[in-house]
């Protein structure tokens, strides 16, 4: 769930260079390889963030003299999503390494991954809303549109609120609010799955599309979720909020987290949107304007919804899915995953799981839980899990929820993995057939942070969430090793006993990552070998900008990427600020780097993907 219990404050929508090739130098006769997909959120379904099929980045050679940014490719819109990468697939008649990357403006690139030079670059282009300005196109390439709608402007009511502290209306979208959620791609069908945002005239629509790997073009007719235009309040009576207040489906659920596939379903999770905690005065009555959580599931090849969930009650709302733009974890036999916000006030509109539009009665606790889903047939709730009963009543309160970050299934065990604002660890266990609450750590030092005042009032959020989530990798010399970032803190690892389910802290990194929203983590290494572990590390960059530093939520900022040893966090092997032509920009909040092939592709909002790899030449500069 959102902080926008707390001040919020937004840029206007960025103006960024045409989607045309850049004019950086291509690197020269720099290695390549191939092989190595990266087809869903945090690389795998287990949300490992882990790629073990890293031959060319080492610890040895990831350092300023021989690893630096290649080129970039400018973009339409910020880029939210986690950039995904098919290796070795037949595009235009030849087989190349392609990064897809879907942008805020309901635009989705296929680059050629390895070079931007005049026989790679831009390979095709879809755009799912119309131009917001002229684009050059070549007629060689694929360029596809579609229709007159837009995506929703940052200053659209659906996503903004007035904020008394700043006298306006504020958004925590850095930009529109087109393409959120990171795709995920299916190898074997070769399509990529989005939802995408859009609005026309008055009317909200989100869509799941099922693009075609090769030139972009739906390989099945798009799947409508929901349209509607209802407005439940505001207009010329109302000075704070003087145009109308849209209520639908289709304009405030927040399809943020990233989607998955399990089996033969294609998962899509929504949270609330920007009006968490908007009161509005609906037949004389103040009501607060909070969204509900929903998991939907779709046929794979026709887009038919098979499942509806919703976690809101008809005395509750809230307990969104968003994780961060984390996707939810799947495991071997196809169930799904999520950790949930916390609840609120009850829905103003209908409930879209029903008929009738009718909340089921409150029969469980659904908010700040962990939930073990499955979707083959209908959705349905196999498991539950929770945090302690001493926590749960803050974690409401004072939005400092469990669902600020997901699930991570630990490989070969029946352990799973998480953390939320608390700045805990949660480690619960599956081994008794269900889900058993094992432990918490706390991962910052000091005495555990009091959310109430002596009267039970909230008095702060905390100052150490965890957002991005965690990664994982189990070393050959080191054992299994957990790594998680939280604010104002260093980034940690931590020996995981995968038998006593136990944790130990080993090592952190030299650098505090002050601020929301901490470092997004990846890890790249060659299975579990000695020497190819790098843990990367993106976040806020606060020598570049230290007065916007501690605001990422509401401002953007730049960003710098990190390269540790991932058996060594206090060795750091490189960092973009070390030679000033390897700066990216401004930091994609909550994004993780891709590392695939011997590249790493860096989202930004700056209207960019910048591409990192091994150089031709060693140069100087850095260390």
């Amino acid at each position: 769930m959102s902080r926008l219990a707390l001040a919020l404050l937004t840029t206007a929508a960025a103006c960024v260079s045409p989607s045309r090739i850049s004019s950086d130098p291509p690197p020269l006769g720099a290695p390549t390889a191939t092989g190595v997909d990266v087809l869903t959120s945090r690389n795998d379904p287990a949300r490992t963030g882990a790629n073990l099929r890293e031959s060319l980045l080492t610890t040895a050679n990831v350092n300023p003299r021989q690893f630096g940014r290649l080129f970039h490719y400018d973009v339409e819109g910020n880029i939210y999503a986690q950039p995904l990468v098919v290796s070795d697939l037949l595009v235009g008649g030849v087989r190349r390494n392609v990064v897809y990357v879907a942008t805020t403006d309901d635009v989705v690139y296929a680059f050629n991954a390895d070079s931007n030079a005049d026989n790679g670059g831009l390979l095709w282009r879809r755009r799912l809303a119309d131009k917001l300005f002229a684009i050059p196109v070549d007629d060689d390439l694929f360029f596809l549109s579609s229709g007159d709608a837009t995506p929703i402007p940052a200053n659209d009511r659906a996503i903004s609120v007035y904020h008394p502290t700043y006298g306006r209306h504020v958004s925590l979208y850095m930009g529109n609010a087109g393409i959120l959620g990171t795709p995920v791609i299916d190898r074997a069908r070769s399509i990529l799955y989005l939802v995408a945002r859009t609005k026309r005239s008055q009317t909200y629509t989100q869509t799941l599309h099922a693009l075609d790997l090769t030139d972009g073009h739906d390989r099945v007719p798009p799947a409508v979720i929901a349209t509607g235009s209802a407005v439940c309040g505001g207009g010329p009576d109302d000075p704070k909020n003087p145009l109308p207040i849209p209520c639908s489906f289709a304009a405030i659920e927040n399809q943020r987290a990233g989607l998955a596939l399990a089996g033969h379903r294609v998962v899509v999770a929504w949270g609330n949107g920007a009006l968490e905690g908007w009161s509005v005065v609906i037949d004389n009555q103040p009501r607060s304007f909070i969204a509900s959580g929903y998991v939907m599931a779709f046929d794979a090849d026709t887009l038919r919804e098979t499942g509806c969930l919703t976690t809101a009650t008809q005395s509750s709302g809230g307990t969104g899915i968003w994780q961060s733009g984390r996707a939810p974890a799947v495991d071997a036999d196809g169930h799904v995953y999520f950790f949930t916000g916390n609840g609120g006030a009850p829905s103003l509109w209908a409930n879209r799981c029903d008929r009738d539009g009718v909340f089921p009665p409150k029969t469980i606790d659904l908010d700040n839980a962990l939930l073990k889903l499955d979707v083959r047939d209908g959705i349905s709730i196999v498991d539950k899990g929770y945090p302690p009963e001493e926590d749960r009543a803050a974690l409401d309160d004072c939005d400092i929820d469990l669902g600020s970050s997901g699930p991570l299934l630990i490989p070969g065990t029946t352990a799973l993995l998480g953390g939320g604002k608390q700045g805990f660890l949660h480690v619960f266990d599956r081994r008794d057939g269900g889900y058993r609450y094992v432990f918490n750590m706390k991962i910052y030092d000091g005495d555990k942070e009091v959310y109430y005042d002596r009267n039970h009032r909230c008095i702060t959020q905390g100052d150490h969430h965890i957002m991005g989530g965690l990664a994982y990798w189990k070393s050959a010399s080191r054992g299994p090793l957990v790594y998680v970032s939280a604010e104002s803190v260093a980034i940690k690892s931590y020996a995981l006993d995968p038998n006593a389910l136990a944790l130990t802290p080993r090592q952190a990194s030299p650098e505090v990552v002050w601020g929301h929203p901490a470092a997004s983590l990846s890890l790249s290494a060659n299975g579990g070998a000695a020497g190819s572990g790098v843990l990367w590390a993106a976040h806020a960059d606060r020598q570049a900008e230290p007065a916007t530093h501690d605001d990422v939520f509401y401002l953007k900022a730049p960003g710098v990427l990190r390269a540790y040893d991932a058996e060594d966090l206090s060795r750091e092997l490189w960092n973009s600020n070390l030679c000033a032509e390897d700066q990216f920009g401004l930091l994609a909040k909550f994004t993780p780097p891709t590392v695939a092939n011997g590249k790493v592709y860096m989202a930004t909002f700056s209207g960019r993907l910048a591409v990192y790899g091994l150089l031709h030449a060693a140069r100087s500069c850095g260390r």
